[in-house]
């Protein structure tokens, strides 16, 4: 008797079958697809429908991922090199979401296939230190459903920073449509820390090449560089440009008396200074741009304006500013002297307008406006007595050694004609004057510089040194024909009304009257101008300690003169 035939072990095995077909014939689909830049005859409506359930089957892909256990034939090239490849695979669905990773992807980032399904390639790059627009940018392609290719910093599981390059194609049916993203990232770390590091260098050298060394300001190049650049926008943008200059008063004092250390370290406090303030005044650019001499740049537009930023304004920053040496009992003050051009007001080429800058500059470093009747005096004594640029030479030369000399000189002169004036003397008698008061230091040429630049108290022998200074500005200026007129004045100066000055010790009405005359502006001028080591005091404070000294140290009628004319005037 014969069996029945045994069906019901056929039917498994032709439900096998059909969907090892399904399979073979989907996944070769699908990787062409994902391989060739053009559609393949294979991925077709059919093939697209066939690698569509494919992917679906792929997101229930256990956490270990071998080519066996995803269902993959052990014999598809295509299949098991697409599992194998040591760049990092993922394959999304149409709106971008991952359903599936290779191994190099887990091992080049840490997280498995479960851990990373249902998010966006986006999802690891969220590290403080990844470039948002790049994100977005990454973003849009998916949602746009358009190809992208860039290197972006990437994060592994542990935190850790992976640059990649990351490469987007789009997988779309025969009808265009897009079925699938598959996305590829190769690492790039090691490249990229190369990059890195070489840009660092590379910067580090171009801010070394533009940068000031000691104070770290930009350097006079680089100034100049910025300048020009400034320049050009500002005639294309109609705007004005203010270039400022900064000097530093009495920096050979620093560097001569306390040493070049010192002189450095007053150098930092005036960059660190006018760095501060660049925010309030808008200043884009400060150099320093020679030895003791810094320079800026400000934009002038808005509310900053020509008249907003004024040299006593910068100079003010330096009011309470000192350096203090050791073993001194207190600071000698920092000061500054500054000049200010403007474009296109003081010139059309820039180098004018920085020319004006320093000619300002240097009227402020000698005092101006003072300096503007001493140079017409001057001027005058060089046109009409001969001799006179010689000794005018010489006071430079004090000055050089000791910068208060000069403007101490002219402001001396310019307080000996207001008395003058208050007494009605003759014009010949106050010509005679301002010779005297512009030489009447001179004699310090022979006063050592260690003791014309001491910033403390001097010692006996160092204060008569410096008491030897009338006696020998009288002998300098005498032996030059046609001032012997002035040597009186330049000898006595230093005479008191009670008959305690130097060097004759000479009282009362003994004095010569324009000696008398100029000991009243000397002293004046003396309280209230700075000195390296110490500022100058209030004029009202001057003008008392003056009128507490009328009768004692000063003539009290050329003391109420000078006073009384004065407080007039500042009426």
């Amino acid at each position: 008797m014969k069996s029945k035939p045994k069906t019901f072990t056929v039917l498994p095995l032709v439900a096998l079958g059909a969907f090892s077909v399904l399979a073979a014939l989907a996944l070769p689909a699908l990787m062409y697809s994902v391989a060739l830049p053009y559609r393949s005859p294979i991925a077709g409506t059919f093939g697209g429908a066939l690698a569509v359930l494919l992917l679906l089957a792929l997101e229930s892909m256990p956490r270990t991922q071998t080519p066996a256990q995803i269902g993959l034939p052990a014999d598809d090239l295509i299949a098991r090199s697409c599992y194998s490849l040591t760049v990092a695979v993922m394959i999304c669905d149409p709106q971008g979401l991952i359903v599936w990773v290779n191994e190099a992807f887990t091992e080049m980032t840490g997280y498995t296939v479960l851990e990373v399904r249902g998010q966006k390639p986006g999802y690891l790059l969220r590290g403080t230190d990844t470039d948002p627009v790049t994100v977005s940018e990454i973003n849009r392609h998916i949602d746009n459903k358009t190809p992208f290719i860039g290197e972006i910093l990437n994060y592994q599981k542990d935190g850790k920073p992976l640059w990649v390059r990351l490469d987007i194609k789009q997988v779309r049916s025969a009808g265009g449509e897009v079925e699938a993203l598959i996305a590829t990232q190769t690492d790039i770390t090691d490249r990229k820390i190369y990059e890195i590091e070489r840009e660092r260098q590379l910067s580090e050298a171009l801010a070394a090449a533009d940068m000031d060394p000691l104070t770290g300001l930009l350097n006079h190049r680089a100034f100049h560089n910025h300048l020009r650049s400034q320049h050009v926008l500002a005639k294309q943008t109609g705007q004005r440009l203010a270039v400022l200059l900064v000097d530093l008063d009495n920096f050979k004092f620093f560097n001569d008396t306390l040493g070049h250390k010192v002189g450095d370290q007053v150098l930092h406090q005036v960059a660190d200074t006018l760095s501060s303030a660049s925010m309030g005044f808008g200043f884009d650019y400060i150099a320093r741009f020679g030895g003791d001499e810094f320079a800026m740049l400000a934009p002038l537009s808005g509310t900053v304006n020509s008249e907003a930023i004024q040299p006593r304004d910068i100079s003010a920053l330096f009011d309470h500013l000192g350096y203090r040496p050791s073993g001194y009992d207190r600071p000698i003050p920092i000061s500054v002297s500054v000049g200010i051009a403007v474009f296109p007001d003081d010139g059309t080429l820039i180098n004018d307008v920085l020319a004006a800058a320093s000619q300002r500059l240097v009227r402020a470093k000698f005092g101006a406006p003072e300096t503007i009747v001493s140079d017409d005096v001057r001027l005058s004594m060089n046109n009409n007595r001969e001799g006179f640029s010689m000794l005018d030479a010489l006071v430079t030369a004090v000055d050089n050694k000791d910068r208060y000399t000069r403007r101490h000189s002219e402001n001396v002169m310019e307080y000996a004609i207001k008395i003058a004036d208050a007494l009605n003397l003759e014009e010949s008698t106050k010509t005679l004057l301002s010779i005297a008061a512009l030489l009447h230091d001179v004699g310090k040429i022979g006063v050592p510089d260690r003791i014309l630049r001491k910033p403390g108290a001097l010692s006996l022998d160092e204060l008569e040194a410096v008491k030897q200074h009338p006696q020998m500005g009288a002998v300098i200026v005498g032996a030059v024909p046609g001032f012997e007129r002035a040597v009186d004045a330049i000898m006595y100066h230093h005479e008191r009304w009670d008959g305690k000055g130097y060097p004759a010790g000479i009282a009362g009405e003994d004095i010569p009257l324009l000696a008398r005359i100029m000991a009243v502006a000397d002293g004046f001028s003396a309280m209230t101008t700075d000195r390296p080591y110490r500022k100058g005091m209030s004029i009202d404070d001057a003008y008392d300690i003056l009128t507490a000294g009328a009768g004692k140290q000063w003539d009290p009628k050329i003391v109420d003169c000078f006073v009384t004319r004065s407080h007039v005037a500042a009426r």
